[in-house]
């Protein structure tokens, strides 16, 4: 009876310094982390200073496994799944200043390559058409209420996070952003609008998207 209690503490002795049993090799320690970011671009492709009802709004985003990071830095880091997420906004004057209202319901979604998702995130959830080495997305939006919008886009990985990695460099973590350039983004709204910062209405006072940002666009639609 003594020989079985012993036996026990020395089997789980050996199972942790046995490698057979161990997974994996421990990381790295390290003493500092880098910080980087990489953009993570999208086009809208028809950009025009208004739409109209009924016209539609496209939008087309390319992201291969190589990326350069906003220090310079070259990195590979297969995405075999990434997925981006629409938010519409419609801008509305409550008395106190502009504000924005959710709008998902004035806008119409279809999407040319990639798939539908759907999450518990709001907004419009779109998964990328994955194509080694490439992930390819092309989603639309139809028009189907006048007003002044604000579109933001968020582009994620697997689990729908924003972090990247290079295993070359196990020290160092990259932040992913979406980035859509500056003439797409239709800023000059912002000072029709008389601000640099738009809140959610309602909110107590959460911001949505401030002038330098990169992940939003304004589109106008006239009746």
């Amino acid at each position: 009876m003594k020989q079985g209690f012993l036996f026990l503490p020395i089997l789980f002795i050996y199972i942790l310094i046995t490698p057979g049993f161990q997974c994996g090799d421990d990381p790295p320690l390290c003493d500092t982390y880098s910080n980087d970011s990489i953009p993570l671009p999208i086009e809208i492709t028809n950009i025009y200073q208004s739409f109209h009802v009924l016209d539609t709004i496209k939008m087309s985003s390319v992201i291969s496994d190589t990326f350069k990071s906003k220090k310079g830095v070259d990195l590979i880091y297969p995405c075999y799944t990434m997925y981006a997420s629409i938010q519409p906004y419609k801008v509305v004057n409550n008395g106190a200043g502009p504000e924005l209202n959710y709008a998902n319901i004035q806008f119409n979604p279809m999407v040319t390559e990639g798939y539908f998702q759907l999450t518990s995130n709001t907004g419009i959830n779109f998964l990328y058409n994955r194509s080694d080495p490439y992930n390819r997305l092309k989603p639309m939006l139809v028009a189907g209420e006048a007003g002044l919008y604000l579109m933001t886009i968020g582009i994620n990985n697997y689990y729908y996070s924003n972090m990247f990695f290079d295993s070359r460099n196990p020290c160092s973590q990259y932040f992913g952003y979406t980035n859509i350039s500056s003439t797409e983004q239709q800023r000059q709204f912002w000072d029709s609008i008389g601000t640099t910062t738009l809140r959610l209405a309602g909110s107590n006072g959460q911001v949505v998207a401030n002038k330098q940002d990169r992940n939003y666009f304004f589109v106008k639609i006239e009746p």
